[in-house]
């Protein structure tokens, strides 16, 4: 009699379940939405994307994962602003996200001015402090680029007179000192510029180290002005701030600003005894809202020069390699400050102004992100600085 194998319906039941579960696990990691941004706070938002999962790459699921994680970050920090700004006593905040070389989200919290109805918007114009000068170094090289000034040429021999006559060695002052920060010039002289320029003394000589100077950047206004035959602010206005959108900014203050500005604030959020920049200066004056000078990372992140007033390519390069140390992580270009090196390099400035205004601005230009945060409090540095953690973990 021919014989018969008996089946083996456990190991048939134990295969099933096998290739079941094989099932479900692909289909976890080919549908499960993930999320690389990290929560400094160990929590995670209700309704977010914030646990992250393996990438399977591909354009298609890299412009997903993307997406999500841009997602994550806002938020998160539409969460997570206000409980900062409550912490340290900031009433207003304004961001600007970059991605692809574009402003892809930006947003506003708390308002312009403590115990004043009116609340942070787009259109809010903020201080923009230090921020000034990288906008100005731009018109600067643009100058050096039509031989109309010289990065190396005495900037004292296109004035009629020394600037620092008690100063001999300041004749040595070049834009490229001023623009990388190595002049020897304070960053501001002692009893301010009324006190006039003989209050104003080298702290080196010119060249020989980093020395952050506010002073520096006045200098070269001074001699752009001369060269042009133009006020700075309508200099920068008709050269740049106009061709690039920035239509809210200006380097002195406008009357229009007072439906929409916000105010500076102490350390405790009191508001503080308001001024007006009535003199341009390059160096802190420059008023603007995040999307506006967002606007300006953007070109400086744009090496197809197709338009007139665009640097070219290497001059930006210029720009941005390193000329000067200011510690042992950052160090300056022309204008800019550079960081991140060799991780993962970025292009920087921040600003502090004494009428109650934090900001910082930075750009990465591997993948054309970037941010502009802007904030009307002494305290807002302590909140772009955990602004920034989220952002860039």
């Amino acid at each position: 009699m021919e014989a018969h194998a008996i089946p083996d319906f456990e190991g048939d039941r134990m295969a099933w379940m096998a290739r079941y579960l094989l099932a479900l696990v692909v289909v976890m990691v080919l549908f499960l939405p993930g999320c690389s941004v990290r929560d400094i706070t160990g929590e995670t938002p209700a309704g977010t994307c914030c646990q992250a999962v393996e990438e399977n790459g591909g354009p298609r699921e890299e412009a997903n994962e993307s997406n999500r994680r841009l997602e994550c970050l806002t938020t998160r920090l539409i969460k997570k602003v206000p409980i900062w700004m409550a912490e340290h006593h900031v009433p207003g905040v304004s961001i600007a996200l970059i991605k692809g070389r574009e402003i892809v989200w930006s947003h506003q919290f708390g308002a312009k001015k403590t115990g004043v109805e009116g609340n942070v918007d787009e259109e809010t114009v903020f201080e923009a402090c230090s921020m000034s000068k990288p906008l100005f170094a731009y018109a600067v090289m643009r100058l050096v680029e039509e031989n109309i000034l010289d990065l190396d040429e005495p900037v004292d021999s296109y004035l009629s007179e020394p600037y620092l006559p008690h100063e001999p060695n300041a004749g040595a002052i070049t834009a490229r000192m001023v623009l990388n920060h190595t002049t020897g010039l304070p960053n501001w002289r002692e009893g301010g510029r009324r006190a006039g320029v003989l209050n104003l003394e080298l702290k080196h000589g010119p060249g020989e180290r980093f020395t952050y100077s506010g002073e520096g950047m006045w200098y070269l206004q001074r001699v752009v002005e001369h060269l042009t035959e133009t006020p700075i602010n309508e200099y920068m206005e008709r050269t740049l701030m106009s061709r690039i959108g920035m239509t809210r900014s200006s380097y002195v203050w406008q009357d229009r600003y007072v439906e929409n500005n916000a105010h500076g604030h102490d350390k405790k959020g009191a508001p503080k005894t308001y001024r007006h920049y009535t003199e341009g200066n390059t160096a802190f004056s420059l008023y603007t809202t995040p999307i506006d000078y967002a606007r300006y990372l953007i070109l400086m992140m744009d090496t197809d020069a197709r338009e007139d007033f665009q640097l070219r390519a290497a001059t930006i390069d210029q720009m941005l390699t390193i000329e000067s140390q200011r510690n042992e992580d950052i160090y300056y270009g022309l204008g800019w400050g550079l960081a991140g090196i060799p991780e993962r390099p970025y292009v920087f400035h921040g600003g502090s102004n004494g009428s109650g205004f934090r900001c910082h601005g930075r750009f990465y230009r591997d993948d054309g992100s970037g941010i502009v945060i802007m904030t009307n409090a002494d305290g807002g540095a302590a909140v772009y600085s955990k602004i920034l953690e989220q952002a860039y973990p």
